[in-house]
């Protein structure tokens, strides 16, 4: 293909491919002259059940290759003979033949088709359907939204969509939610997706000031959950390359596009919707009770022969049993987070309009109390606004979306407050003379004390303005802001810090983020129709603008911590600090499409990207997929003779996308402000420059068979995925005495491969007027593969990385159980030196990625009732804190499910060590072999009852005797059961020691339309 040069930029050419589409015959005039007498002129309109005018339907003469197309305001003309059969066919509706019988006109209104295979679904720069599409993309629906009582709305996709691992890290409200899209990319580099909201890419990097002061027990906060669930119309998951390759340099790790909802043209009204319910916690972990505590207590004194004492001063101290009552029995557990969170959500909606404007405004208000003690509380409140224009000639459309939201979340400062439920159950809170004992190093009350707030508003905008220049070519111009900020704060009461660790003083935090994104994407649509098929053509530009700030301020000495608030209160400003980045990103994209006969499809695209995150010489990149895909079902004998086969086709895709997903400016030698010098500021090296590296670039390869048996009655669909990310952007480690810096930005020819297969099967086991039953399965098996890393051994990486392994298989030592004569922990000695040592008795101790996940739904609908169910299932391994399984016997170490198969005699077989204190170094130092060895990894499988929604809907004759036009009442229920070996902890949450079990929710509510 010729290479041009445009504004510098070497690129292929697309504009010339279009120019030649271009000066093919327009429909009309692409006809087959007919070589009969009897030819006569057929014109009509096409329409939707609304009326509303449908360009682009194909109208075909039956058994020929004839055919033509409707205009923008729905007219089409043919030529035709008496006894033709015209064809009418359009995405998402219901194909309709008219017998031509003489007749001069012809108007056709299509039905919208109930086939899921017809729905739209949203790709980048467009739209398709399943039946038409070449690439994975996978779909999900308002109503299974609504139906869901989440917080954040990418925990809805949980277990929904094949080739989408969700995994909550904090159940608590506010907290992050990790996505995966078909495994684990890069090494180094970022894996998020790329998220677009109504076509404005939405910053997904979590929100965060820069310093653990400021990170607060619910995590790290992501800007998604400012998104309210009641806004979106539908979540679309694009996967491989064909579907991702157009979004370039960005869809390495897959694309999340989320639509809100829009105005449709009827008669203005008004939807309300109110909800109440509470949330607890789902799966609590495994305690001692106060009787099992102390027993063990006492048998750890006795197997090291110290007698337990109540002198502070005395090796044996052990308050717990000497000093503290040993009747009084808390269950700290329950006291953190044993209560019941009251949730309030509250939508209305204002919806109406004519055949040439539409408009939608939405306002919406969700509160969610805390499972922890205290004034707790998160709240999310905004609104949404969609207006619709087109203009009588319908020629010109504009489309503008705007969305607000402010979240405020009203927490506790100190990540660690929840690991205090271990306390011993007789842990007394306040010494004799009130004040807060701190015998245990911590105390869960005085923790309490440091509260901590997070304020984020988001403002997402977007404007589509767009011109249809001829009835096959058409303009359209993409405007899109988006702007994120947080507000932090958080305060440190001298009361609530344990006096032995320094001078207690009144401290305060204070942060600010903002980010803020503006892009625009000016785009060509070209399409055209004739006997050879049609064909479609999308030419595009993208220039995005990116902006981040952050500042923080600590202050301290305040007079009275009730001012902690108040940053002019302090006594001192300690330190203070803020920094800015920018980041640019220019890009030319096309999209070439062809569809012959719905039979045969292909579709190319194309992408040239441009990053300010790479060096001169490097900060282009050229990017780009191909998909076919073959209809079968639609050959002539198929039909004939698989009369039971409603549905066939093959796809396949193969394309290169690139990843850009690394911190700005690490080409660049950069200093910061870190020490001061006899007074004066001083400059210190941070990062030690490489304009060298370049684009990371996957290439994805993917294989599928979709089927339709009995009218489509049972659906499958078989994927088969192989993804390879090479030139992979790492932390290159360099000796220090090169400077202050232990590793520059590089590429490495190390390759990361991903494959697996992804299976999706639908059913409807009934359809009778009255009842419906309709179940899906999913199911992913996923495999992740370090397949080579040159210098491996003499990288940062050596101990952790195994080539040929899992990424997510760290190094660990190989744990071979306990000694049966002397209840201590005993390791592999791998290089045979008589000791335990690191890094050479390292083995890679298992992955923590997931062998297989997927879901099962069941919906039911019986006359106005419909009833949901959704399980949830994973199959995986989880690192988890050692000392909850195998170190029975210390103070503060109450968590422990493995404690009654401890070591006790000699001769005892188990794999769990015998009850020590802390003095024994040698059991001591076994643990913390253990704690990094195999031995951490458990069985953190789940099946988990994800969801189960309840609706009634009141018939239409009792629903106008109370004036309204529609009444629903609901049911909704989360999170309800789960099933796993794991009685540690949640298994969704394992791998976190610090986070908070999931919440179960039970919401009550309504629905009314006015």
């Amino acid at each position: 293909m010729k290479i041009i040069t445009l504004a510098g930029l070497s690129c292929w050419c697309p504009i010339t491919i279009a120019l030649i589409l271009l000066s093919l015959p327009l429909p009309a005039m692409a006809l087959s002259p007919l070589q009969i007498n009897d030819q006569h002129q057929v014109t009509g309109t096409v329409t939707d059940e609304g009326g509303l005018p449908l360009p682009g339907v194909n109208i075909i003469i039956k058994n020929t290759q004839n055919g033509t197309m409707s205009d923008e305001n729905g007219v089409y003309r043919i030529t035709v003979r008496e006894t033709d059969v015209l064809v009418f066919s359009f995405i998402g509706f219901k194909t309709e033949e008219r017998s031509v019988s003489g007749l001069a006109r012809i108007d056709v209104q299509l039905k919208v088709s109930l086939s899921v295979l017809d729905e739209t679904v949203v790709i980048g720069y467009g739209t398709t359907t399943k039946r038409l599409s070449t690439g994975s993309v996978g779909k999900l629906k308002a109503k299974e939204i609504e139906n869901q009582p989440v917080t954040n709305v990418l925990s809805a996709l949980s277990g929904r969509i094949p080739g989408v691992f969700i995994q909550t890290t904090n159940g608590l409200p506010g907290g992050k939610v990790n996505v995966q899209i078909r495994g684990r990319q890069s090494i180094a580099a970022g894996v998020e997706p790329l998220f677009v909201v109504d076509g404005v890419p939405f910053s997904s990097n979590t929100l965060t000031i820069g310093t653990s002061d400021l990170s607060f027990l619910n995590g790290q906060v992501s800007p998604l959950n400012s998104l309210s669930p009641d806004d979106i119309a539908s979540i679309e998951v694009l996967k491989d390359a064909d579907a991702t390759a157009i979004y370039g340099s960005r869809g390495a790790n897959g694309v999340i596009l989320i639509t809100t909802k829009k105005g449709k043209a009827h008669t203005p009204t008004v939807t309300l919707n109110f909800s109440q319910g509470i949330s607890q916690v789902s799966r609590k972990a495994e305690y001692l009770s106060l009787q099992e505590y102390l027993m063990l207590r006492r048998e750890a004194y006795s197997n090291e022969g110290v007698e337990p004492s109540a002198n502070p001063l005395d090796p044996g101290y052990a308050p717990d049993l000497m000093v503290w009552d040993t009747t009084q029995n808390t269950d700290w557990q329950d006291y953190l987070i044993g209560n019941s969170a009251p949730l309030t959500r509250l939508q209305s909606s204002f919806s109406g309009g004519s055949e040439l404007t539409q408009f939608l405004l939405g306002l919406n208000y969700y509160r969610e109390g805390s499972v922890l003690p205290g004034d707790l509380l998160y709240r999310r409140y905004g609104g949404h606004l969609n207006v619709n224009h087109r203009s009588s000639n319908k020629k010109f459309s504009l489309q503008t979306t705007l969305n607000y939201t402010i979240d405020d979340n009203k927490t506790l400062k100190d990540m660690g407050v929840l690991q205090m439920a271990s306390l011993p159950p007789n842990f007394p809170i306040y010494l004799e003379d009130g004040s807060y004992n701190w015998e245990a190093s911590r105390n869960p009350a005085a923790y309490l004390q440091q509260k901590a707030t997070n304020k984020t508003g988001n403002f997402v905008t977007n404007l589509v303005l767009s011109y249809q220049i001829f009835p096959t070519l058409s303009f359209k111009t993409s405007l899109g802001y988006t702007s994120t900020a947080m507000k932090s704060w958080a305060g440190d009461p001298a009361t609530s810090q344990n006096p032995p660790l320094g001078g207690a003083t009144n401290k305060a935090y204070f942060g600010n983020q903002n980010t803020s994104t503006l892009i625009a994407e000016p785009q060509l649509y070209f399409s055209t129709s004739n006997k050879f098929g049609k064909v479609s053509v999308l030419l595009g530009m993208s220039w995005q603008k990116t902006e981040r700030e952050m500042e923080r301020i600590y202050a301290d000495d305040y007079a009275n911590d009730l001012f902690l608030e108040n940053l002019g209160a302090a006594g001192r400003i300690s330190s203070a600090g803020n920094t800015y980045g920018q980041y640019k990103y220019a890009s030319i994209f096309s999209r070439i499409n062809y569809n012959y006969r719905n039979k045969y499809l292909l579709n190319i695209n194309l992408r040239r990207d441009g990053s300010s995150r790479f060096g001169p010489g490097n900060q282009f990149g050229n990017f780009g997929a191909i998909g076919i895909g073959w209809v079968f079902s639609e050959e002539k004998s198929i039909k004939d003779n698989w009369s039971f086969l409603s549905f066939g086709k093959i796809r396949g895709s193969f394309g290169i996308v690139g990843n850009d997903q690394i911190p700005d400016y690490q080409y660049l030698a950069t200093y910061s402000n870190t020490y001061t010098y006899m007074g004066m500021s001083a400059l210190n090296p941070s990062n030690i420059s490489n304009a060298n590296y370049q684009w990371e670039t996957t290439k994805k390869l993917e294989g599928t068979m979709e089927l339709g048996f009995f009218n489509n009655r049972l659906e499958t669909t078989f994927s088969y995925f192989n993804h390879q990310s090479d030139n992979q952007l790492i932390a290159y480690p360099i000796p220090y005495i090169s400077g202050p810096f232990g590793d520059y930005q590089a590429n490495l020819p190390a390759l990361v491969k991903n494959t697996g297969w992804e299976i999706e099967l639908s059913s409807v086991p009934v359809k009778q007027e009255s009842f419906f039953w309709n179940s899906s399965f999913n199911i992913t098996f996923p495999k992740n593969r370090l397949v080579r890393y040159p210098g491996l051994e003499n990288s940062s990486y050596a101990n952790q990385y195994t080539v040929g392994e899992d990424l997510s298989n760290v190094k660990g030592y190989h744990y071979l159980g306990i000694d049966s004569e002397t209840g201590i922990a005993m390791f592999e000695d791998l290089n045979g030196d008589g000791a335990i040592t690191y890094p050479h008795d390292l083995i890679a101790r298992g992955k923590t990625s997931p062998d297989f996940y997927g879901g099962w739904s069941n919906q039911f609908q019986f006359k106005g009732i419909s009833l949901d169910i959704f399980f949830q299932f994973v199959k995986q391994q989880s690192i988890v804190d050692i000392y909850s399984y195998m170190a029975p016997g210390p103070l503060n170490n109450n968590k422990f499910s493995g404690a009654f198969s401890r070591w006790q005699n000699p001769g005892d077989i188990t794999n769990v060590q015998k009850a020590y204190l802390i003095s024994n170094r040698e059991v001591g130092t076994a643990l913390s072999y253990m704690n990094g060895s195999n031995a951490s990894l458990k069985n953190a499988s789940y099946v988990r009852l994800k969801n189960i929604a309840l609706r009634y809907r009141f018939p239409d004759a009792i629903a106008k005797q109370l004036r309204f036009s529609s009444v629903e009442v609901f049911g909704l229920a989360q999170n309800m059961i789960t099933w796993s070996p794991l009685s540690a902890n949640d298994p969704e949450v394992a791998n976190s020691s610090l986070g908070a079990p999931t919440l179960r929710s039970f919401t009550i509510g309504c629905s009314i339309r006015l």
